[in-house]
């Protein structure tokens, strides 16, 4: 059985299962970047490795984690 079929037979959500450090946060979106979407204390180094390794996890990044300086020209 599927985790995602047994979390949805609880009405639980995987971010709730698990609980990541820095260290192993990184390791998971080097290897899969769509992971980001579990990570809950994201960093900028987690965010940028996930958002290399997949594109798409750029959906998942909360972008407050990222230090944002917009000049706007008029």
């Amino acid at each position: 059985m599927k985790l995602s079929v047994l979390l949805k037979m609880f009405s639980a959500k995987v971010e709730h299962l698990v609980i990541w450090s820095k260290e192993e946060s990184l390791e998971a979106v080097k290897r899969n970047g769509y992971a980001l979407q579990y990570v809950k204390d994201q960093t900028e180094a987690v965010c940028l490795e996930a958002v290399k390794q997949d594109g798409y996890a750029l959906q998942y990044v909360n972008v407050n984690v990222f230090e944002i300086d917009i000049e706007l020209k008029k």
